[in-house]
């Protein structure tokens, strides 16, 4: 077995106990003994599940007063916003210097090391599949591949948190003037294309705490009455589509707690041939980007899949008249440094895609927090945010990277930019994020400082007149690992 997997495992022991004691604090003492009895977080999340799937639950899950129901609120609600100590599992497995390596122009340096410590890029090749095949197979069953197998085989359902130890945890918190948001990781929350019990748990938690007084929900452990959530699995793929459907559908029944979106990453628009990149960037490829975001599709959940579906939804036709000004607003940034600096072309279309959907995400966020404000009457209110592909190990990594490179602006924080883009992909997947997944956030970054990314982001938050004050990633140092 080689060093890294043994330190891999080691840490999900540690993992598990740390996440044990956290659902202990939650619960009453019939469900403490349950999931005491459950020894492991797999056991846990399918004791958890069973739990919020019993009539008992079912009958009582809008009073949160009752001790039952805010006992496995509270235990879904801690699954998503507790650390869960990758910080100090980088720390101690990726030594020789890793931490340092905050900017993007030393990343590769810090891959090198990585690599010379037997973590790898991909997971296609023989090799990976004779050592991991476990979590190989387990990502198969979230494909066509895996579907088609389904068809005809009795097997069990794509379940990342259960089967892929692919856990959420908290990433950064930020403080506004009137709103804090807790920006999370985690994997897709479904059970194959369905909303997985937890999900609805949290969501109807949220509903619920609508009815608490601002006094009382401020006293709260878990605070959260909205959820922020940036989709990217693929919309109108046969694989992915049926499942990111499922949890843009999650607005009709939570309408006043979930505010979905979805971006595209995974379209020929996104991600074209290098040889379309390397044509001249020019006002007319802005014009073709502003035409795939403003496709009448992109605002119904209706006939999705159909040739000329660009990949995109937004909630409401509102966003017709927000897109152009953040399109253009981009379009001038880009060409800025086009004439200030030697950049390629394939550089420019990169760092143009990512700077539009960075500023819709940003709008999306605000927009949110106003609605919260309008169905509440709070002064403040406190949500959760998560950028969400399959598993968020590539494709969420990048834009919740990317996002958080923006907002450090002037401030060099402790949390190292390479553990927290590697550290998920090497916790559940023991190996490093793909390399073409990365390239639009570092490409972004060689671009534009933090400094000029953060005031990009500023601009779109003095529109809704709350202006961030505070960016704090969660740090896991006083995590007891012992």
């Amino acid at each position: 077995m080689s060093k890294s997997k043994v330190i891999l495992q080691e840490y999900k022991k540690r993992e598990n106990r740390a996440v044990c004691e956290v659902f202990q604090e939650a619960g009453q003492s019939r469900l403490v003994l349950a999931i005491e009895q459950a020894q492991d977080l797999k056991r846990i999340f399918l004791k958890l599940r069973q739990e919020l799937s019993a009539a008992a639950y079912q009958q009582q899950k809008e009073d949160e007063e009752k001790g039952a129901t805010k006992a496995l609120h509270q235990l879904a609600f801690a699954s998503l916003v507790k650390p869960h100590l990758l910080d100090l599992y980088i720390e101690f497995s990726l030594q020789q210097g890793l931490g340092q390596f905050f900017e993007p122009e030393l990343f590769l340096e810090g891959e090198k090391i990585a690599n010379l410590k037997g973590f790898i890029r991909n997971d296609l090749t023989p090799s990976y599949l004779f050592n991991y095949f476990h979590v190989a197979w387990g990502a198969i069953l979230s494909t066509f591949v895996g579907k088609a197998f389904k068809k005809f085989l009795p097997l069990k359902c794509y379940d990342p948190r259960v089967d892929l130890h692919n856990n959420g945890g908290p990433l950064f918190e930020e403080k506004f003037s009137r709103a804090t948001c807790l920006t999370i990781f985690t994997p897709t929350p479904t059970l194959d294309d369905e909303p997985a019990p937890e999900t609805h748990a949290i969501l109807q938690g949220m509903k619920n705490r609508l009815k608490f007084s601002q006094e009382r929900l401020e006293q709260d452990p878990y605070p959260f009455i909205g959820w922020i959530y940036i989709n990217l699995q693929n919309i109108n793929a046969s694989d992915e589509g049926p499942r990111a459907l499922s949890i843009m559908n999650l607005k009709n029944q939570y309408p006043k707690n979930f505010f979905p979106l979805t971006l595209a990453v995974d379209t020929s628009f996104y991600r074209p041939k290098a040889k379309d990149d390397d044509k001249p960037f020019t006002v007319s490829y802005s014009e073709e980007m502003l035409a795939q975001l403003l496709h009448p599709i992109n605002f119904s959940f209706d006939d999705r899949g159909i040739d000329g579906d660009p990949g995109y939804f937004f909630p409401h036709e509102g966003w017709i008249k927000t897109i152009p000004p953040l399109v253009e607003e981009a379009f001038l940034q880009i060409e800025r440094k086009k004439s200030a600096q030697q950049f390629s072309n394939r550089d420019l279309h990169i760092a143009f895609r990512e700077l539009v959907q960075l500023s819709i995400i940003r709008t999306h966020e605000q927009e949110s927090f106003k609605t919260l404000f309008e169905l509440t009457g709070f002064s403040h209110v406190n949500s959760l945010m998560s950028i969400t592909c399959k598993e968020s190990m590539d494709r969420g990594v990048n834009k919740n990277g990317a996002l958080l490179w923006a907002l450090q602006g002037k401030n060099d924080f402790k949390k190292p930019i390479f553990s927290f883009i590697h550290s998920r992909a090497l916790f559940s997947r023991f190996r490093l994020v793909r390399q073409e997944r990365i390239k639009p956030f570092l490409t972004l970054a060689k671009l534009f400082s933090k400094t000029e990314l953060k005031n990009f982001l500023d601009q779109i938050d003095q529109k809704f007149t709350m202006n961030s004050i505070e960016v704090n990633p969660v740090t896991f140092e006083k995590a007891d690992v012992k």
